[in-house]
């Protein structure tokens, strides 16, 4: 049985053993000359040929390799057009060169300001007026994030509640007073025709004034439209209500938007109820948008103020 042979630097035979099948692979960039040898006794011509095929496989391989390692790189063909325009992996990971991942960071973004916002959300309707102005005048930041959210969320509702009450107002008389509790970035000031004085927890504009909607600087008796456009927030909504009574004048009315998950037919009875004992009748209620309903209602010649009401 032949064992390999040298020729100085060069391996001219490799020898195959039949039953650990693992051929020497020379690691050499020059071209070597492999010659299976006969292996004797009664192998068949079908084993033989899967060996060569083997070999000759495992040796493209070497060859390759060790190509790459003298030479640099493989050369591939040119990319056409189409493979051009493909964006790769590290431009779809990249918000500022792919399109799909800058449609995913803005969702991303989306969703993290919407979370935002339900939690601030839920800071406001379990918290006292009190407590909110003390906090959102600490940081006002929170304020300008709930009210970015807040756009978002409703950006895709059919009809926004900010428009129904500027329809309503630009069809009354221009020489009326209005009182805009929960103002936010006091669009209504700027949409309608009479006087509007905007109040809500921060100033955001000119004209806003900070304050706690429980308690504004508001004389008494001195509007006659008090406006609650989705402002009915906190624990203590109860004396909002009883501060826009103080200074709404005789007859006067009260318009409040509010969402209809809020209001189920107990919550609404009830609500209504504490309204109608604070002096004020229904005038007209509207459930036609299917995300808000209004009620506008009227204050009505001395009624007594109750000592106490459940909300």
């Amino acid at each position: 049985m032949d064992f390999f042979s040298f020729h100085g630097a060069k391996i001219d035979s490799v020898f195959i053993h039949p039953v650990v099948d693992c051929p020497f692979i020379p690691n050499s960039s020059e071209t070597t000359s492999v010659q299976l040898q006969s292996m004797g006794g009664g192998e068949s011509s079908k084993w033989k040929r899967g060996k060569e095929k083997k070999r000759k496989r495992r040796m493209q391989e070497h060859s390759q390799s060790a190509q790459v390692g003298r030479n640099g790189p493989v050369k591939r063909r040119k990319a056409t057009p189409s493979e051009k325009a493909r964006p790769t992996a590290g431009e779809e990971s990249n918000p500022r060169t792919g399109k799909k991942a800058t449609d995913l960071f803005e969702k991303m973004k989306a969703r993290l300001s919407g979370g935002r916002f339900r939690w601030l959300n839920e800071q406001l309707y379990t918290t006292t007026g009190v407590e909110a102005f003390a906090k959102l005048t600490a940081e006002p930041e929170l304020y300008e994030q709930y009210h970015e959210g807040f756009r978002e969320q409703t950006r895709g509702w059919p009809q926004q509640p900010i428009s129904v009450v500027t329809r309503w107002l630009n069809s009354k008389k221009k020489n009326l007073v209005v009182a805009d509790f929960g103002c936010g970035d006091a669009k209504l000031a700027d949409s309608v025709k009479q006087k509007v004085h905007s109040l809500d927890l921060v100033a955001t504009k000119p004209g806003v004034i900070a304050c706690n909607m429980a308690d504004t600087p508001l004389a008494s008796a001195s509007i006659d439209v008090a406006v609650f456009c989705l402002a009915l927030m906190g624990t203590d909504y109860g004396k909002f209500l009883q501060e826009a009574n103080r200074v709404l004048r005789t007859p006067g009315h009260l318009w409040i938007a509010e969402v209809r998950s809020r209001f189920g037919e107990s919550f609404e009875e009830k609500f209504l109820k504490n309204l109608l004992a604070m002096g004020f009748s229904l005038k007209s209620k509207d459930v036609s948008n299917k995300m808000f309903a209004v009620y506008i209602l009227e204050k009505k010649d001395h009624e007594p103020m109750p000592k106490r009401l459940d909300w």
